[in-house]
Parts: C-alpha cells; structure tokens; sequence
C-alpha cells in the first residue's frame, strides 16, 4: 500500500513544513503524512501520496516508519510526480520495524525516528541493523526525481514480496528542496 501526500500550493493532504535550507535553496518542503496503512501479503501495495505544487526541486529525500516482522520481504520506492520511480530498498533490511516511536497525528512528525533515505547518506542501509534509525543510501539515486515543477503528487510505495508476516506503513515523510528563484 502507499501513504499520498500532496502539496498544493501551501495546503496538504498531510502536513507542510517549509524550513530553511543550505547553499542555493530557498527552502526544503516537509512533507508528513500517518497512516497506519496495511501492506498487503505478496501482492499489490501500500501507498501514502504527497501532493504538491513547488518550482524547482533539488533532490528529494524519503523516511518511512513500517511495522513489520520481516522487513527483509519489503520493497520501498519513491515516485515523483513526474512519474519517475526510485527504488529506496528491496529486501536489503533484516529483522523486524523500520524506524522507531509512534507517528504523531497532526502536521509534525516531532519524535519519530524514521528510517531516512538521501543521496548525501554515508552508509548502505543493508550494513545497519533494526530498526535501521538513521539516514541510508537509497538502492537509486533520488537525484533524478528532482528537477523542473514537480506538481503534483509524491508517493512512497511499499510492497511486501512474502506471503506470511502482515505489516502497516504506519507514517512517512518527503523532503523537497526548494530553489530560491
């Protein structure tokens, strides 16, 4: 299943938070959104969307937080919305839970400890261990996802490829840098 958030214009299925960023950006969108969604067993998935409306974009950045008793079964994508797809793990975690503390309701994901993924991570997230708190190189960059007008929707996609153990995408989040003009 897959958890959607959109951005439109300053209003969001989800919450919106606009922070200062580094070097050439103006500003990075946050973008949250909780579940819980249930992840199917073997087929199809979960899905949380992430509307949007934003000029141009840096390379965006992912976290999830999944319940799960074998997360080396799951399979986690980005999609922009420009529909390109970055594959963020397949199967590379073992043990059970991505991420840690509860997803609080509202537009702040203050507490949660997700499991992050960003091109400017430091280590592979198959040399972590879980519940893999901590930011990790995606399988694809997220480089391309970025760009020129990224309206629309942004959605985190997690399958789960065994057929045994259930799980729920319980929250997410995406970051989009933001160029100042």
């Amino acid at each position: 299943m897959a958890l959607a958030v959109s951005i439109l214009a300053v209003s969001v299925a989800g919450a919106l938070t606009a922070a200062p960023a580094s070097a050439g950006l103006g500003a990075v969108l946050l973008l949250y959104k909780k579940g819980p969604v249930a992840i199917p067993n073997g087929s199809g998935a979960a899905r949380l969307k992430f509307p949007m409306t934003a000029e141009n974009t840096g390379a965006a950045s992912a976290g999830v937080r999944i319940r799960h008793p074998r997360t080396q079964q799951l399979d986690i994508s980005l999609k922009s919305p420009n529909g390109a797809v970055a594959d963020l793990t397949r199967g590379d975690t073992r043990g059970e839970n991505l991420g840690a503390h509860a997803c609080p309701d509202g537009r702040d994901p203050a507490g949660v400890d997700f499991t992050r993924f960003s091109d400017n991570a430091s280590e592979d997230i198959e040399n972590g261990t879980a519940p893999y708190v901590g930011t990790f190189l995606p399988r694809q960059p997220l480089a391309p996802l970025g760009g020129a007008l990224p309206e629309g929707r942004w959605t985190l996609i997690v399958r789960d490829t065994g057929g045994r153990a259930q799980g729920k995408l319980l929250c997410g989040l995406v970051q989009v840098p933001l160029s100042a003009g």
